[in-house]
């Protein structure tokens, strides 16, 4: 009878012992459900956070509005070697009223050569802008063809827009003149090229 007791007791106590570890495994599997649930969101948010936006860059219709831009850039410059052409002269600060921003508004004497100068300053002041929001159009990230000639075209006109706008230390009329005859046939080049694409 004792004996009885005895292994009822023993019996149980092993059953407590069985159902604490079994609801406790419950818990710790729960737990690890759990924790592995959540890894797997972070990782989820960590890989859509790191995901790079990919920018497609310009539509051909933005590059036909920059190749816009550039040709008024460039007839604007073509416009302004032909006056600094057209009025060159062997005295350096004439020649500097025609070629630096600066040195126009401190001018003094012949009010037709001035007004040259200031014509000139706000043709390179527009000239830069079209360049400006062509450059804005086309953006840094485009591919193909058509991209890469109109990307070539305004650094052409930009170069162009540089040499009408610097002071032409060791130029003479002839060789400026050249420079800008240059200037003019690779323009013309580039942009005959970009017309293959518009058409």
């Amino acid at each position: 009878m004792m004996k009885e007791k005895i292994l009822c007791c023993l019996l149980a106590v092993m059953l407590i012992i069985s159902c604490t570890a079994c609801g406790s495994g419950t818990d710790t599997t729960s737990q690890m459900d759990a924790d592995s649930s959540e890894t797997s969101s972070a990782e989820e948010e960590t890989s859509v956070e790191e995901e790079p936006v990919e920018d497609e860059g310009p539509s051909d219709e933005d590059l036909v509005l920059a190749v816009e831009n550039i040709k008024e850039a460039e007839d604007l410059i073509n416009s302004m070697a032909a006056t600094q052409l057209d009025h060159w002269s062997k005295y350096s600060n004439i020649m500097k009223w025609y070629f630096d921003d600066e040195e126009y508004m401190n001018a003094v004497g012949d009010s037709a050569t001035i007004k040259r100068a200031e014509q000139l300053h706000e043709d390179r002041t527009d000239a830069s802008e079209k360049l400006s929001e062509a450059k804005e159009l086309m953006g840094t990230s485009g591919t193909g063809d058509y991209y890469d000639s109109v990307k070539s075209y305004y650094l052409l006109v930009k170069d162009y827009l540089s040499l009408v706008s610097t002071f032409p230390e060791g130029y003479s009329k002839l060789t400026f003149s050249s420079t800008v005859s240059d200037f003019n046939t690779d323009c013309q080049s580039a942009y005959n090229e970009l017309e293959f694409y518009m058409d």
